[in-house]
């Protein structure tokens, strides 16, 4: 089965690939696990919406073990919550995956209806009436989303001792008022963040927050936080007090200095020139030597 991962809101993740073999969904942004050191870090991915499937299907299936593998997979398209367009669409397949929609689907039907051949995301039979070598209805064609119109945001934050000290917030300015495009906030101690969302190209500021004012580092642990626009890496720390700002967007050009209107001077009135005498001098007259 192909997952598609949504977030908390049940949005398609924009990293979250999208096709006709798209079946279903799971939960796949800022999901927490368990690593290595006997410690706690949140992902996202498809990677992480996956194995929620993957234990749901061995759930329902340690209920209803008599079930094929093939019907407990009709079982969790049939039950699935279904969103975006309506019945299976490229970006969520049947829709997200439901523990007890499963459960409460088997109680119903048992293990005893057909399944057909397998086909993969919305070709995918779903409780099948008909006879397995018979063709599936083919569903309606939906378009593709519309890609991300803005620019790629990642970051990453190795949180402290001290998590719920830690927030952030991504901001545009709009018409002179300042919007919050994304935050977060509310981490586990000791755990490795990743966010990975499309934002707009306006979004130009990224804040972290320290509610104690001592940063991520060093006091109480060794945190930090790194941020990215567009796989190009635009701020980096952890010893910030309070908080923290790093600029997303290319440094703006300084507008050219206002010129003052040229006022072209009025010139002044032109003396004529002196009128030079029309008589010349009488010359001295000297005596010649006897």
């Amino acid at each position: 089965m192909s997952v598609a991962a949504v977030d908390s809101n049940k949005n398609k993740a924009s990293f979250s690939q999208f096709n006709d073999q798209v079946e279903i969904a799971g939960p796949g942004v800022s999901i927490q696990s368990t690593i290595p050191g006997n410690k706690y870090a949140s992902w996202s991915g498809t990677s992480m919406a996956a194995p929620h499937v993957a234990g749901v299907a061995a759930l329902v299936w340690s209920h209803f073990p008599n079930c094929s593998n093939k019907q407990i997979r009709e079982a969790l398209i049939a039950s699935a919550q279904d969103l975006g367009a309506d019945g299976c669409d490229h970006n969520y397949g049947f829709g997200l995956v439901d523990a007890k929609g499963a459960y409460d689907f088997l109680s119903e039907k048992g293990c005893n209806f057909p399944t057909g051949d397998t086909q993969g995301g919305c070709y995918q039979c779903v409780e099948c009436t008909s006879s397995p070598t018979s063709s599936p209805t083919v569903p309606p064609t939906t378009s593709s989303p519309t890609p991300c119109a803005g620019k790629t945001f990642h970051l990453k934050l190795k949180i402290d001792s001290y998590g719920g000290e830690t927030s952030w917030k991504v901001t545009r300015q709009h018409n002179n008022n300042v919007n919050i495009v994304k935050s977060g906030s509310g981490y586990a101690s000791n755990s490795v963040v990743h966010v990975e969302e499309c934002i707009p190209n306006d979004a130009c500021t990224f804040e972290i927050f320290d509610s104690h004012g001592d940063g991520l580092c060093c006091g109480f642990g060794r945190g930090s936080y790194q941020v990215w626009v567009d796989g190009v890496e635009k701020g980096s720390g952890g010893s910030f007090g309070s908080s923290d700002i790093v600029s997303l967007c290319s440094t703006m050009p300084t507008p050219s200095p206002t010129l003052a209107p040229f006022v072209t001077p009025t010139a002044g009135p032109t003396a004529g020139p002196t009128t030079a005498p029309s008589s010349a001098p009488t010359p001295l007259l000297t005596q010649a030597p006897a």
